[in-house]
């Protein structure tokens, strides 16, 4: 228990590297590291970390369950430049709060990225989205304003948005499918 600092010359964390381990206060993440590995800071229980979370602007990729769990507070800042956001990467990390805006440089959300992050009230997604992956803005219960899935996303996954309670959604004209349970109890549309 306690702080947790990451040095100004560290460019790598490898997969799980600090997996299962509890810190408090914020997380900066040195300027320099590009890639957030599988599972870097996963716990698979509530309560790791307790503060804000800062990425750099150098990052590219944020591996699957990189932060699953953590209670993270404030909002949550992707750099432009993430292309990649892998499978539960914030999966139930409900302690964010503003507006969950993607820059245009993302190009693949895992499934499940962002399941139960009830904290987010609004939702921005990003120009070169081709496919909303299952449940991966799921149980988003904050949403308070409309979600416009942008133009080139052709599918929408099974549950991508069950149990999200934005009030207005606009979907785009190349869309061609739309699985399942994918608006499912979203009571306010």
């Amino acid at each position: 228990n306690g702080t947790l600092t990451l040095g100004k010359n560290l460019r790598t964390i490898g997969k799980e590297a600090f997996a299962w381990c509890a810190f408090t206060g914020n997380l900066t993440i040195p300027e320099g590291v590009t890639e957030i590995a599988d599972g870097t800071f996963s716990s698979w229980s509530n309560g790791m970390f307790t503060g804000t979370l800062t990425l750099p602007s150098t990052l590219k990729t944020i591996g699957a369950s990189a932060f699953v769990y953590a209670d993270f507070s404030g909002e949550l800042l992707i750099p432009d430049g993430v292309t990649s956001i892998g499978a539960n990467a914030f999966k139930e990390c409900d302690g964010f709060g503003g507006t969950l805006s993607l820059p245009d440089s993302v190009k693949t959300v895992g499934e499940w990225a962002f399941y139960s992050c009830e904290g987010f009230t609004g939702l921005k997604l990003p120009a070169g989205l081709t496919k909303i992956e299952t449940l991966s803005f799921a149980f988003m219960a904050g949403l308070k304003t409309e979600v416009v899935i942008p133009e080139g996303v052709t599918e929408i996954g099974e549950g991508a948005f069950e149990c999200s309670y934005m009030p207005f959604v606009r979907l785009p004209s190349t869309l061609k499918k739309i699985e399942k349970q994918a608006f499912m109890y979203a009571h306010n549309l």
